[in-house]
């Protein structure tokens, strides 16, 4: 099943990325994702992620009319926050740590996620 993962910052906004993967089933609220990176030739080569909300992706033609009515699914999409491990590679911790507020440390970030 294709997932469709929006990256946003840990204090809310506009998305700052999104991607896609082929998983057996769709993530819960407060899994941990980790994605790992082969071109990164070291043990911290993974990209970490907390899933948030998750949207389901449908059409309806005539929702809400007197008559019968189809719906197609249309994919899935999961809220995604930073999230950091002891193999989180380089980039992954440079994006993090920039969705800091100033003052804030790493364990304060994480009791806002969700």
């Amino acid at each position: 099943m294709r997932i469709h993962f929006v990256v946003v910052p840990p204090h809310g906004g506009e998305a700052d990325f999104g991607f896609d993967l082929e998983l057996p089933a769709v993530p819960r609220e407060g899994d941990w994702v980790q994605v790992v990176d082969p071109l990164i030739r070291s043990a911290a080569n993974r990209h970490d992620f907390i899933v948030g909300r998750i949207r389901w992706d449908l059409r309806a033609n005539g929702l809400g009319g007197e008559s019968d009515y189809e719906t197609e699914y249309i994919g899935v999409s999961v809220e995604a926050r930073y999230a950091i491990s002891d193999y989180s590679c380089e980039s992954h911790r440079r994006s993090y740590l920039s969705e800091l507020k100033e003052g804030e440390t790493r364990n304060e970030i994480a009791a806002t996620m969700f």
